[in-house]
């Protein structure tokens, strides 16, 4: 485990708001006690370099399983920071950055699921924070989903439990045409309007969520760079309803107000140890920042069961 901040060695974009994004990735790791829980920041090294990980526990211990959680790209682990305050109330809570998004290197090619999971669980079995033989939950959002049902199925004996929520799940003729639409390089240096269109969109626009939290999650995707799509494209091109069929593990799929929520009703449809929970009416988007407790009451009554 190593606690310093990494080089960058993405390109830098010419954009302000690429330059505010780059100026977010470099503040210096910090431990804080609030309410019990122990917040932190990490580097573990990986077969590209180092990956960046957000870290929750119980100050007073090490509390009950493990759990990782796994973003939606182009975003980072900042997407679950107040989740992984409300659960390492009680267990260690990782939340890692896809390689080549957030504050981890980026891989040399683009890589596929299999490639970005087996070097996420090798980054955080490099943590040193789970002894070797012990298994750990995990939870996933979006392309966050593929990782964890990879992990499931390639690592079994390391994965107790799956959490799932807005799984990308598409009829063939739509997932293609996803993959046409999002699987391609983003005009980041062709379209100048590009980033402050996002920035409307995402930002200025009407929302539950406070302004500054919308400003510091859109700036997580510029940080990706010109490599932006290469996450969403490995999951739009990962067989997930094929792979749902081979989890194991008990899994949860949880439903809250989001796009995928039908997509994710039917991917429970495939799993063989399926529990659905549908919190939809009961959540606003992104159901981890509006109601954390609700959620982590959700997942812990699922992996703790």
């Amino acid at each position: 485990m190593i606690d310093r901040t990494c080089a960058s060695r993405r390109s830098v974009m010419s954009s302000a708001v690429a330059g505010m994004a780059f100026a977010v990735g470099r503040r210096p790791a910090r431990a804080a006690v609030a309410e019990g829980v122990k917040t932190w920041r990490l580097y573990a090294e990986c077969r590209w370099g180092q990956v960046h990980m957000r870290a929750a526990a119980p100050a007073d211990g090490p509390g009950k399983r493990p759990i990782a959680l796994f973003h939606t790209s182009p975003l980072s682990g900042l997407e679950y920071s107040t989740l992984l305050a409300e659960l390492g109330k009680d267990r260690l809570v990782l939340a890692p950055d896809n390689p080549g998004f957030g504050g981890s290197d980026r891989p040399p090619a683009p890589p596929d699921i299999p490639a970005y999971a087996a070097t996420l669980a090798e980054a955080i079995a490099n943590t040193g924070l789970i002894p070797n033989d012990a298994p750990y939950d995990i939870m996933g959002n979006h392309t966050g989903t593929t990782m964890c049902v990879e992990l499931a199925t390639a690592h079994a004996a390391k994965i107790h439990r799956v959490v799932l929520s807005g799984t990308p799940l598409y009829p063939e003729d739509l997932r293609r045409e996803r993959v046409a639409r999002y699987g391609d390089s983003t005009p980041i240096f062709d379209n100048p309007d590009y980033l402050p269109n996002n920035f409307r969109n995402s930002v200025l626009k009407d929302g539950p969520t406070p302004r500054e939290r919308r400003l510091e999650l859109f700036l997580e995707g510029p940080r990706a760079g010109s490599a932006s799509w290469w996450a969403p494209k490995a999951a739009l091109s990962y067989p997930l309803r094929q792979k749902l069929a081979d989890v194991r593990q008990p899994t949860l799929f949880l439903i809250t107000k989001d796009r995928l929520a039908d997509n994710t009703r039917e991917s429970a449809t495939l799993a063989p140890n399926a529990t659905v929970v549908d919190i939809e009416n009961e959540t606003g988007e992104p159901a981890w920042d509006l109601q954390p407790g609700l959620v982590a009451k959700k997942i812990r009554d699922f992996v703790d069961a």
